[in-house]
């Protein structure tokens, strides 16, 4: 594993890619990605937790 697979990471969280640059070893790059969560990433789940509870009021 190297600094591509962090690179795919950090696109499927939503990262800005034209910014990043690895400046950590490969494995703290991987505890940081592994432990980040982006705001973009945050909004899109907490909008389909919020449309799955007005699903199930409309359902009761």
């Amino acid at each position: 594993m190297g600094k591509n697979n962090e690179k795919i990471k950090s696109k499927l969280q939503a990262f800005p890619m034209d910014r990043w640059k690895q400046v950590v070893s490969d494995s703290q790059a991987y505890k940081q990605f592994g432990n980040a969560v982006t705001v973009t990433l945050f909004k899109a789940i907490a909008e389909e937790i919020a449309n799955s509870i007005h699903e199930a009021e409309k359902g009761a």
